[in-house]
């Protein structure tokens, strides 16, 4: 909506500090160079765990990336996104801000950076000083000119957009915030993530990793060679899918790899098998480690106990990702 809206308004007027933030000179900027929103959402929340391990999702912004469209009144459009974090005080000041690396260059040189590493300014915890935590997303949609030279994809300007989500104190403070949160229960894993968390030899990373191995023989011991790999094989097509309670299960042969991705709502593991390997590995994921963990409990639980569910996986035109 407009930030002249009725809502929009009265959230600035009870948190003045959102004008500041709205002026603020965030990359991508309007196609004036210019800090113009179009449109504006505000939300609120209580900060927790999750909060702390998020990081940002930027592209096109000091480097040549960007995300396509081909969808609706998007079509034919390029984005550029970049995301932010602030720490506000009680007398509505920005008293830190984290700028996460824009570039593939800057990502490889740089530490993890989660949420967390708000509290620190210069070897200095600021718990007691922050009253609220400020995600800001801006993205700026452009017509794509669909030239072979990626830096020059940007075409017209269309549209500012920026999501502000306020995160106010817990009632735990956000010290106590920070010692109770653990990595492995909070921080959204992707290949990425665990790559880069491996090459900075972070050790709760090889931690993680070797429970996602784990995770991806347990299923292959307990479903995908007790009959799993059996329909695949005998299907009339080389795939097959099934559903069993919120998961969603497809599998598929692609260029000889036999591939199986687990799915509900909110995440997703796929694992594959390499022509003549007996073992699966984790190809991919989205989704914290317990929720990676339920994608394989609830499969093995429903193929193993619940015969009408084990039925429901038959041969299917899928692909996997």
């Amino acid at each position: 909506m407009q930030v002249s809206h009725l809502k929009n308004q009265k959230l600035i007027k009870k948190y003045p500090f959102l004008q500041q933030i709205l002026e603020w000179p965030f990359e991508p900027l309007d196609g004036e160079k210019g800090t113009g929103v179009n449109d504006l959402t505000i939300k609120i929340q209580k900060a927790d765990g999750d909060l702390l391990f998020q990081y940002a999702d930027n592209f096109g912004c000091g480097d040549n990336s960007f995300i396509a469209s081909t969808k609706h009144r998007r079509q034919n459009q390029v984005m550029k996104r970049a995301e932010y974090l602030l720490a506000i005080d009680s007398k509505g000041w920005i008293i830190n801000q984290v700028d996460w690396p824009k570039t593939s260059e800057e990502k490889r040189g740089a530490p993890a950076l989660y949420a967390k590493s708000i509290f620190q300014k210069e070897g200095t915890g600021l718990y007691n000083d922050i009253q609220y935590l400020v995600w800001v997303r801006v993205e700026a949609w452009h017509d794509e000119t669909q030239d072979d030279e990626l830096s020059n994809r940007f075409g017209k300007f269309r549209e500012r957009i920026m999501t502000v989500t306020i995160y106010s104190k817990p009632a735990c403070g956000f010290f106590e915030l920070e010692r109770s949160s653990v990595m492995m229960k909070h921080l959204m894993l992707t290949s990425t993530v665990v790559m880069e968390g491996c090459i900075r030899e972070d050790r709760e990373m090889f931690i993680i990793s070797g429970r996602l191995d784990e995770l991806c023989q347990f299923f292959q011991e307990e479903v995908f060679y007790k009959g799993m790999k059996k329909v695949l094989d005998e299907g009339n097509v080389r795939g097959a899918s099934g559903q069993f309670g919120p998961v969603k299960v497809l599998c598929a042969e692609m260029l000889g790899y036999d591939r199986v991705m687990l799915q509900d709502d909110k995440s997703w593991i796929s694992m594959q098998r390499r022509p003549d390997a007996e073992s699966l590995y984790v190809l991919g994921m989205y989704g914290t480690l317990p929720q990676l963990r339920n994608l394989v409990k609830t499969v093995i639980q429903y193929w193993n106990n619940q015969p009408e569910a084990r039925a429901t996986f038959k041969p299917d035109r899928v692909s996997v990702i």
